[in-house]
């Protein structure tokens, strides 16, 4: 389980990728809509830099913990 400020930070972080892949595809698939959510998870850890030293967070973390809170 995420940190709930790490968890609150990437939730309300903007979503490039995966908002570009939800209101521009029809019918996008999971791995569509996941694949984009990396690519947003994969920038949020690099502008989180090393406060993630402390947590070790994955791209798939963060994602994981995003979708479920949809």
């Amino acid at each position: 389980m995420l940190n709930v400020n790490v968890s609150d930070l990437f939730f309300n972080f903007e979503h490039e990728n995966y908002d570009k892949v939800i209101k521009d595809t029809i019918n996008p698939t999971q791995d569509e809509i996941y694949l984009a959510l990396k690519r947003d998870a994969s920038f949020f850890l690099d502008c989180f830099g090393d406060f993630n030293i402390n947590f070790g967070y994955t791209v798939d973390d963060l994602c994981k913990d995003f979708l479920s809170r949809l």
